[in-house]
């Protein structure tokens, strides 16, 4: 019954029936309304819904309604006209090869497009990452990690194309493989300072304005850079150490310091009184306690030396800052020479006494 209606159809308009490229007029007009009709929908879907749907993501405090609707913001009509064309290429009889290119056609569209939302899903992360830590280490930082994985998505797009247009992709990986291990040996420093600045900035053991020592090298922390961390040391020469070597370094840092514990000895005369002696623990504290960002531990007549009567000091400064804590050890240095000279008690020095038999 419906053959016999879509003849009689065909009968009332014979050009209908006319065949071209292989396929009658009808077809054409099937193919050609299944075209504009996916095209326009998805046009509208772009102009209109996705707009009002921009609109109230933009009202949300959620990023994650951002990622997707910028993402989708992303496609634009090179997808739509593919999209349009594959669906109502269906509607002819066309070759097989016709057929395949445009299969092949359309998964590359696909995949290009769907790589440019994941893109535009990376980028508003790492936006979101940046704007809460504005410095700029971080934007540096992002920006490899924002590039590192855009690579390794097209890379993998790559690799799902080639497979759907049916070549062995494990062959080709072997393949590459023999040439990549060629360029890992090439690049092989750079790589891994790359990878160590990445492991800095996660890990952070340190950051700029940080006083740290590295080895013998030490220094005011300047920037942490992809490649090299800079510092200046206290004799004003900048350093530049490489991040592989910092990461398997032991690192002091001063800069995480609350509070600096100092210990120092100082020597007496061997015939300095013993009252004298007694005396001096209390001297010390005295005067430690009077400078300010103090905090006095203990001080001990602890060792008979060659030539002196050592005392051992201990106390807290409550500063990170190198400056400030010589400053303050100059300050104690100073008065305990003033008050020595008071008392008459000798500052040992290097001496030798020789006893003669007769």
């Amino acid at each position: 019954m419906y053959q016999e209606k879509l003849n009689l159809f065909l009968e009332s308009y014979p050009y209908l029936a006319v065949e071209i490229f292989s396929n009658s007029f009808s077809r054409w007009l099937v193919s050609v309304a299944v075209f504009l009709s996916v095209y326009v929908v998805l046009k509208i879907f772009k102009t209109v819904v996705l707009s009002r749907l921009k609109n109230l993501a933009e009202k949300t405090k959620n990023e994650f309604d951002d990622i997707v609707i910028n993402g989708l913001d992303a496609i634009h009509w090179p997808f739509n006209f593919f999209i349009a064309a594959y669906l109502a290429h269906k509607f002819l009889a066309v070759s097989q090869n016709v057929s395949a290119t445009m299969y092949y056609v359309l998964i590359i569209t696909v995949s290009y497009y769907i790589i440019r939302v994941l893109q535009a899903g990376v980028d508003i992360f790492i936006q979101g990452i940046v704007n809460k830590r504005p410095d700029k280490e971080s934007k540096e930082m992002m920006r490899l990690i924002s590039a590192l994985i855009k690579i390794g998505l097209w890379l993998i797009a790559i690799m799902l194309i080639l497979s759907n247009l049916g070549y062995n992709v494990s062959s080709l990986l072997a393949g590459f493989g023999i040439g990549g291990i060629v360029i890992a040996f090439a690049v092989q420093k750079m790589v891994s300072d790359l990878f160590s600045s990445l492991s800095i900035y996660f890990d952070k053991p340190f950051a700029p304005g940080d006083f740290i020592k590295i080895g013998e090298d030490m220094g005011t922390v300047k920037q942490v850079g992809m490649r090299t961390t800079r510092m200046q040391s206290l004799q004003g020469e900048e350093l530049i150490v490489p991040n592989s070597e910092i990461v398997s370094a032991k690192i002091q840092n001063f800069g995480k310091m609350q509070r600096r514990r100092v210990a120092f000895s100082i020597g007496v005369t061997y015939n300095t009184p013993k009252k004298k002696l007694e005396a001096i623990p209390e001297m010390i504290k005295k005067i430690i306690k009077a400078q300010k960002k103090c905090t006095f531990d203990r001080a001990h007549f602890k060792t008979f030396g060659d030539f002196s009567l050592n005392f051992e000091i201990i106390y807290y400064v409550d500063s990170a800052d190198y400056v400030e804590y010589m400053n303050i050890q100059q300050k104690i240095n100073l008065a305990i020479v003033e008050v020595f000279e008071k008392e008459k008690i000798a500052i040992a020095f290097p001496t030798q006494t020789i006893h003669l038999e007769k």
